[in-house]
């Protein structure tokens, strides 16, 4: 698993991406760029702080950084809408850290999937056909939102392909999950055959915005179809299943996780200039994901006491 992480993170430093917004391109906003560079980098520049200095600022990224608060406010004297500049909305900064919001609900996330990890690990009998796949994917769920706080912390081509090729990733896995689970694929070569399958479909995905295009369009929509594919199957399941006294959870998940979806089609301007609507979907995925995690535990718990008398207050 090391060695795919590895090849993602290579793949990240052939990537670059050029992004404009009406913020980057308004005239007050480059004209104190402008100066700013040539007053502070290379007048007299001014060596910057630890914090900056830690997190990669250069002199230029901090120039952005104050024109683009200088030119907010002059927006907000003007009764002038809050615009975004490079792809992104102003955030205030602290320590370096770009978006301090994001950074805290992806660790929120990635704090979800460890101890999911943890409980999972506890409760699985070593025998469980999908105790490894289990494992597999919470893992790639801590890398994923690794990187996630890793591009939240400083945006660079770098960092925010590993946080897209991490997501997908994830993505990816947890539909090979759900495959495995809703068709009990217990035969290894079964198993074996549909995470080929969606193997290379990933290695595809990235492939395409590595090497021909970075469509940001084609991105979502790609991970949007693999996730609709998922739901479908676990509704499936549910449905078969209904029988369960937890089947009912995955469903309530699956309801939830459409309604979260509602911070990233519906995107605002920061409150505060730090929570917006992508730091706020984080924050909500952190929820959903210790549902998803006491669904598979009720679930492991139920195929591993067949035969046997059930405890039904394990699944209230």
């Amino acid at each position: 698993m090391r060695y795919t992480f590895l090849l993602i993170l290579l793949l990240s430093v052939f990537i670059s991406s050029v992004k404009s917004s009406e913020g980057d391109i308004d005239e007050r906003y480059n004209k104190c760029l402008d100066i700013c560079k040539v007053d502070v980098c290379e007048k007299n520049p001014v060596k910057l702080s630890l914090p900056l200095r830690l997190t990669f600022w250069s002199c230029e990224a901090d120039c952005k950084y104050h024109c683009m608060f200088k030119n907010v406010e002059e927006r907000q004297v003007n009764d002038e809408p809050i615009v975004q500049y490079y792809g992104k909305w102003p955030f205030y900064r602290f320590l370096g850290i770009q978006e301090p919001a994001s950074v805290i609900f992806s660790f929120f996330n990635l704090y979800m999937h460890y101890l999911g990890l943890k409980r999972l690990n506890r409760i699985t009998p070593k025998g469980y056909y999908l105790r490894k796949v289990y494992t597999i994917n919470s893992i790639i769920g801590i890398y994923s939102w690794v990187a996630s706080m890793i591009f939240h912390t400083r945006d660079n081509p770098v960092t925010e392909k590993m946080d897209y090729f991490g997501a997908s990733a994830s993505i990816i896995c947890n539909c090979f999950v759900t495959i495995a689970r809703v068709f009990n694929l217990r035969s290894f070569n079964k198993r074996a055959t549909a995470f080929t399958v969606l193997f290379i479909y990933y290695i595809g995905h990235i492939s395409y915005l590595s090497f021909w295009f970075f469509d940001y369009s084609y991105n979502i929509a790609a991970c949007t179809v693999i996730g609709i594919i998922q739901y479908s199957f676990w509704l499936y399941w549910a449905y078969k299943n209904k029988h369960r006294p937890y089947a009912k959870q995955i469903v309530m998940i699956i309801i939830s996780m459409f309604i979260a979806m509602m911070f990233e089609i519906f995107d605002f301007s920061p409150f505060f200039f730090t929570f917006d609507a992508h730091s706020l979907w984080h924050l909500c995925t952190g929820f959903i994901l210790k549902k998803y995690y006491d669904f598979y535990v009720n679930d492991i718990r139920w195929e591993t006491r067949k035969g046997k008398e059930v405890d039904y207050s394990y699944y209230n």
